[in-house]
């Protein structure tokens, strides 16, 4: 029987590496068999950090082009994106909570140049939304939420609550209320 539901609690001084073996475990399951419909990515503060510790070449099997060193979300993405992967990425506009709107633009930034060198720009969408506090990262396979930001702090930091659910009924849920994005967008 394969669990549908898993809920877990990150705290840094109890199980600190607990999201980043999930995030690894799904992003690999992704970029060995990616999801035909949109990915999505959605939170409100979003940084380049590290999917996978790569130092001793373990991952080569997944991405041989990948280099010994840490693989970063924005590498994973471009694998994705090579591939054929259609995805969405929404962020907080920032402006209600910050003089200077560097930390979203900075990640948007790195991503934008990077697609643009390999060609794929058509296929990424980067959108900003007024207020967003929703956490989640949706494939076809299952639906990541919960409490945790996609920076250091949420991977490495803070305590964290995350659900990862592979129910029909909760990938059909979150797809439904991020197509929202598609149309309400501030980009």
């Amino acid at each position: 029987m394969i669990l549908e539901t898993r809920r877990e609690f990150k705290t840094a001084a109890g199980t600190p590496t607990i999201i980043k073996e999930l995030l690894q475990m799904i992003f690999s399951a992704e970029l060995l068999k990616a999801s035909e419909r949109e990915i999505w990515i959605v939170s409100p503060w979003l940084s380049n950090v590290e999917i996978f510790d790569n130092r001793s070449g373990y991952f080569a099997d997944i991405n041989p082009d990948w280099p010994c060193t840490a693989i970063r979300l924005i590498d994973v993405l471009l694998a994705l994106l090579v591939q054929g992967a259609v995805v969405n990425i929404v962020v907080d506009t920032e402006e209600a909570r910050s003089k200077n709107n560097l930390h979203n633009d900075k990640f948007f930034g790195a991503i934008d140049k990077r697609v643009h060198q390999e060609g794929v720009r058509d296929q990424i969408k980067l959108m900003k939304s007024n207020n967003l506090h929703t956490k989640g990262f949706l494939f076809d396979s299952g639906f990541l939420s919960g409490s945790m930001n996609m920076t250091f702090n949420g991977l490495e930091v803070l305590d964290e609550h995350i659900v990862y659910d592979r129910s029909k009924d909760a990938i059909s849920k979150a797809r439904l209320a991020f197509e929202a994005y598609l149309v309400n967008s501030d980009d």
